[in-house]
């Protein structure tokens, strides 16, 4: 009778112990990793007194975003799109190139190489801009970023660029989420957030496979330690629902969200004539991080077209031989241009992984990504 109480009590342990443990990490994630927000205020406004009350979101039942129809003041486009995807992504990077070509920093120039009995090969040019077209100065990240690409060069071609650019990407990436941190938009940084619960998981899961193995040898207990190891790769995996916004940040996640709508949606007889070359402008980068370029691209058309044929209004971005592709081209020039400036830096990263959080977790990273794109696959695709 003893015998089989203690053949059968170690696996009703290791139960126990993996169930407490993924309890305890639900209950975690939904405390630590909630973001707050303004009691009584309304979404996307904050309240004048700082120290007004603040809540945690409620796990349903949130109101939609209501429709922005400008962007939030003083708000670059990464910026956005770090808060909303909480990492920093090639496209976020994409968009601050645009963005700085828009406000006079760089200019772009879309090139096309002929090839026999084949389609044009399609490349862009990033051109360092003269002093005097810039409308401001760049912060400091965009300034590291202009410095990565071109160096000492005047122009840079983006299916040029090295696979050391990765090397030179990371201060560009530390600088941006620092930008989080001065912003006062996340509780703590997201890439920090996330590599100290990888850390840990890391190492709960390497001492609970240390302490099977021992206790494989040693006795019957080793499903115990395994369930350990099973909380400390779950406590990786969930490191990426950790970063969680404070209600100021929340608040620009409400302004972004509603902005982004407005993207999605916005007519071009909503706009005036004289004003819809700079309103393209001015939006594009925006509406690269929040998923609306396409739209946003086709329906300034006519505008963009005559734009670009006769000079006026885009001196940010030339196209070889517009007259000749004429409006048709027009539809398909924003994800043209995201996806030949994304291609050019993804190629020189060797993919997202090169845009880690750094340090000692990003070997980690990368093998648990395959896993958690699989646990997000049974739900959405992002």
């Amino acid at each position: 009778m003893l015998d089989a109480i203690v053949a059968w009590l170690p696996t009703e342990l290791a139960v126990l112990v993996l169930v407490l443990g993924i309890a305890g990490l639900v209950w975690l994630v939904l405390n630590r990793g909630r973001d707050e927000r303004f009691a009584g205020q309304v979404p996307g406004l904050e309240p004048v007194d700082a120290d007004a009350a603040r809540e945690r979101l409620p796990v349903v039942g949130l109101p939609p975003a209501a429709v922005d129809f400008v962007p939030q003041a003083g708000i670059r486009p990464a910026e956005w799109g770090v808060l909303l995807t909480e990492k920093v992504t090639v496209a976020h990077i994409t968009a601050t190139i645009v963005d700085l070509a828009v406000r006079g920093h760089l200019r772009l120039e879309r090139i096309e190489h002929p090839r026999r009995l084949r389609r044009a090969h399609v490349d862009w040019v990033i051109h360092r801009a003269t002093a005097s077209a810039a409308t401001d100065e760049p912060v400091e990240y965009e300034r590291t970023l202009i410095a990565t690409l071109l160096r000492s060069a005047e122009s840079v071609r983006a299916s040029s660029l090295s696979e050391g650019f990765v090397g030179s990407l990371v201060p560009v990436r530390r600088r941006l989420y620092e930008r989080m941190s001065e912003r006062e938009w996340f509780v703590a940084q997201p890439d920090q957030a996330r590599a100290a619960w990888v850390r840990r998981g890391r190492w709960v899961l390497g001492l609970g496979l240390i302490a099977a193995l021992v206790l494989l040898i040693l006795g019957p207990w080793w499903p115990i330690a395994l369930a350990v190891a099973g909380v400390g790769l779950g406590m990786a995996l969930a490191a990426r629902w950790m970063p969680a916004r404070t209600a100021k940040g929340h608040a620009s996640k409400v302004r972004a969200e509603g902005f982004a709508l407005y993207l999605r949606t916005a007519e071009v007889n909503q706009i005036s004539t004289e004003e819809r070359l700079g309103v393209f402008s001015r939006y594009l980068p925006f509406a690269i991080v929040l998923g609306a370029a396409t739209h946003w691209s086709s329906v300034f058309g006519d505008s963009v077209a005559a734009g670009l044929a006769t000079g006026g209004g885009l001196d940010w971005l030339s196209v070889a031989d517009v007259g000749l592709h004429g409006i048709d081209l027009i539809p398909s020039l924003a994800g043209d241009l995201v996806s030949g400036l994304s291609s050019g830096i993804s190629d020189a990263v060797g993919g997202m992984a090169g845009l880690g959080d750094g340090g000692v977790t990003d070997g980690f990273d990368v093998a648990l990504d395959g896993l958690s794109n699989v646990l997000d696959g049974l739900d959405f695709l992002p």
